[in-house]
């Protein structure tokens, strides 16, 4: 166990808590804190400052613990289900930004395998190999929010914000909730209770710090009203953060980096000092058999989290059967599950498409190789999938690079209200596609979407404009403005 060997540094230790405290921070706080506007920074910094309240309260109940089989046993219960939260999380994110298609529990299967395979061989180096990150994750992600601050307004910091003292409060709760696994500190034995506190107040100083700037970012990039509405709104400012050149187009992948190794982290370490305490509850040495055990208890309540209505009656009812193994129920959905992703070759990549409307119909198409004609239909889902149903591969639209809007539709505000509301229900969009109002969507020519992008940008440069995407009408439409 690392924290028993004496083989891990102090230094390592920030580095992991660092890590720990922004992997489900960054996701979750910011949406759910976004309606408090400006006094969203209040309720962080009153959440961080619970977070050290409860680190010295968690420093002195170490010795208590140890004496206590009951203790230990509720500590059990509490890593399996943060556990579970972690990996629901971390399936959610992989699920919402690469492979919405494929299915939950295969997902959540092969990344409690990778944890599984972690745990049984070992996990002293997994604190040397994130020091060895830290800084190939941190720099990064300090260089992707430099790029969006040139992206924020400062008219969104202008909305009016109303002052609610149970609002913040419960902001400051959100805060506090997601760094929990501060409670792990009770399992560093050997360690200087001083010095293991110094630490770790660090990396709450520096979670807290990279928490403020990065809420800051957000809230001047989309707005309070429309940070509301976004499901993992750091990911998504990754998708608008624009550089030059045609290299690094999916910014939002290659960031997904970031939350892969600080959800990991917090992921392995819950599991592993669940495992420990297993061990110690039994007093057996079988490490496999709770490694099988933890896992399996993790993967039923992360499955349930996902498909069960009444989540908290569920859970109940499930752990009140005991006559139903959990084992069964592990195995059986392994075997069940399915494969729904489309694969490459079945894929097409459309570069641009066009919307407007036409006498009282909505106008769509996709401009790729054998481009169809547009379709004509009375909603803007039916027309999209229209359009998509005549097509003879499934189209792939991460890679669009320009959205046409007809004037007709731009000057019509109720048609105009509906492809807003399209784009944020759908997400069939990226937000850093280019958006451009034009009088005839059909004046284009095939596989123009890579030209139009081009040339924009070199107008942007030359001519100091300030283009439009999708993220940008998305939010001030949302946000009022």
């Amino acid at each position: 166990m690392f924290a028993e060997n004496g083989k891990i540094s102090y230094r390592q230790l920030r580095r992991l808590y660092v890590f720990n405290l922004l992997g489900v921070g960054t996701l979750v706080i910011p949406t759910e804190i976004a309606l408090l506007g400006k006094y969203g920074f209040v309720a962080i910094t009153l959440g961080f400052v619970m977070e050290v309240l409860f680190l010295a309260a968690v420093s002195k109940i170490k010795k208590w613990y140890l004496k206590s089989k009951t203790a230990g046993l509720v500590i059990y219960v509490y890593e399996v289900l943060l556990g579970a939260f972690l990996a629901w999380v971390f399936v959610d994110l992989i699920r919402y930004s690469l492979i919405p298609d494929e299915w939950f529990a295969v997902v959540l299967i092969v990344i409690l395998f990778i944890s599984a395979y972690a745990l049984s061989g070992g996990v002293e180096c997994r604190a040397r190999t994130y020091e060895i990150v830290f800084w190939f994750i941190l720099v990064p992600l300090a260089l992707m929010m430099a790029f969006a601050l040139k992206d924020m307004h400062l008219k969104y910091f202008e909305i009016h914000d109303e002052m609610n003292i149970k609002d913040i409060l419960y902001g400051a709760y959100v805060v506090f909730a997601t760094s929990t696994s501060l409670f792990n500190i009770i399992f560093l034995e050997g360690y200087d209770s001083k010095r293991i506190k110094r630490s770790v107040g660090f990396s709450i100083i520096t979670a807290y710090l990279i928490m403020m700037l990065l809420y800051a970012v957000l809230l001047g990039n989309f707005g309070k009203y429309a940070l509301a509405e976004i499901k993992y709104p750091a990911v998504v400012l990754m998708s608008n953060v624009s550089i030059k050149g045609s290299f690094f187009k999916r910014t939002d992948a290659l960031m997904l980096a970031v939350w892969f190794f600080t959800l990991f982290s917090i992921l392995n370490m819950t599991l592993f000092y669940g495992m420990e305490l297993l061990e110690r509850i039994t007093q057996k040495r079988s490490k496999k058999a709770h490694i099988a055990v933890t896992i399996a208890l993790t993967f039923t309540a992360a499955v349930i989290m996902e498909y069960g209505d009444g989540i908290l009656k569920k859970y109940i009812e499930f752990l009140m059967k005991a006559g139903i193994p959990v084992m069964i129920a592990f195995v059986a959905i392994m075997f069940v599950g399915g494969c729904s992703a489309v694969e490459l070759e079945e894929r097409c990549f459309p570069m641009l498409a066009g919307i407007d409307k036409k006498d009282g119909q909505y106008e769509f198409y996709y401009s790729i190789d054998n481009a169809t004609e547009p379709v004509y239909a009375d909603g803007i889902e039916e027309a999209v999938n229209e359009c998509e149903s005549g097509l003879s591969k499934t189209a792939d639209t991460n890679h669009l690079k320009v959205l046409l809007i007809g004037n007709e539709l731009y000057d019509d505000e109720n048609s105009y209200a509906k492809l807003i509301q399209y784009l944020k229900d759908s997400s069939k969009f990226p937000r850093n596609t280019y958006v451009c109002a034009v009088d005839d969507i059909n004046k284009t020519f095939e596989n123009m979407g890579d030209y139009y992008e081009q040339l924009l940008e070199k107008q942007e440069r030359e001519e100091g404009l300030c283009l439009t995407t999708v993220g940008d009408i998305m939010d001030e439409y949302t946000n009022g403005l």
